[in-house]
């Protein structure tokens, strides 16, 4: 019988082209890329993949429009992933960490950060 990895990274890429092909705004590809997230991250813990890493927003995304950028770190990372999903990732024991650069990120999401890193460093 094979196991299950213990470890799956994944580089989210692609968001803004299935918007496209589907002739939505980039905006909504994005929206529903992030909901693939907690969905995909469900299915690994239930299926004993310990660890998961989502490679999310690289260097060459800074190059993004000014909106596209905004949209992502005011809405998405801030609001939806992390304020929204908190109560979330207690319940299903989930431990956040953050990785990278994140100097350049908003202050407001740095300090969003710091605040579900500590409060979930005790899930396992």
């Amino acid at each position: 019988m094979k196991e299950n990895p213990t470890h799956i990274g994944i580089i989210v890429d692609g968001n803004r082209r299935w918007a496209k092909e589907k002739g939505l705004k980039p905006f909504l590809g994005h929206k529903n890329g992030f909901l693939l997230l907690k969905q995909v991250a469900t299915w690994c813990f239930e299926n004993n993949i310990q660890y998961v890493t989502f490679y999310i927003f690289s260097t060459e995304n800074w190059k993004r429009t000014k909106k596209e950028i905004d949209y992502l770190m005011q809405k998405l990372f801030k609001v939806d992933l992390f304020k929204k999903d908190l109560e979330y990732f207690h319940n299903k024991n989930i431990k956040i960490l953050i990785s990278g650069r994140k100097e350049n990120l908003p202050k407001s999401l740095q300090e969003t950060i710091k605040k579900v890193v500590k409060s979930t460093k005790e899930n396992t």
